[in-house]
């Protein structure tokens, strides 16, 4: 079950950032399932520094490796945002743009969607449009579990737009539910 490992390896660098620990389970979740991780290898990629083998391995892929076209075309972004490619991320981040807003015309309150809009917009450094689309994200998840993670794509977005105050005020609202949630376990 790919998605099994999926988790395991996200929790795995959540907890403590090991991409050598995350790698070892990713070459066995690969030889259990035959599944390819692509974007799981990129991460590690990224965490680890290695842009160039990054760009080569979503150059190498094709978008069936992705939730969808956006998901890719935002990686593109990234990848070519960490590597001073201003221009080439630009398009990226256009055509993510692009396509995340038409998704949003089929589902005019997905939080995930507004949340990557988001996103979008941090990269092309269009703050307003960047923060509301953020807020509007986490305020449109429907369940804790789901906010959580609009509330952790809102950091990203505050993080890219160099607001890293309030990026630190989102991470401190997902340790203290943490926190909060180890306590009321211990009782």
């Amino acid at each position: 079950w790919p998605a099994g490992y999926d988790n395991k390896i996200e929790t795995l660098l959540l907890k403590n950032g090991n991409t050598k620990a995350a790698r070892t389970i990713l070459r066995k979740a690969i030889r259990k399932t035959g599944a390819s991780f692509i974007k799981i290898k990129i991460k590690l990629d990224l965490y680890d520094g290695k842009l160039t083998e990054a760009l080569q391995k979503i150059e190498q892929s094709n978008t069936a490796d992705f939730d969808n076209q956006g998901e890719m075309d935002l990686l593109y972004a990234q990848i070519h945002s960490y590597l001073r490619n201003a221009e080439i991320a630009q398009k990226h981040y256009y055509f993510a743009l692009d396509f995340f807003k038409q998704k949003l015309i089929d589902d005019p309150n997905g939080a995930l969607i507004y949340s990557k809009i988001g996103i979008t917009y941090a990269g092309l450094k269009e703050t307003d449009k960047a923060e509301t689309a953020g807020v509007k994200g986490v305020e449109l998840a429907a369940d804790s579990l789901y906010r959580y993670e609009r509330v952790e794509n809102l950091a990203q977005i505050y993080t890219m737009l160099g607001k890293y105050d309030e990026g630190l005020k989102q991470i401190e609202l997902l340790l203290n539910h943490r926190k909060n949630n180890q306590q009321k376990q211990l009782k």
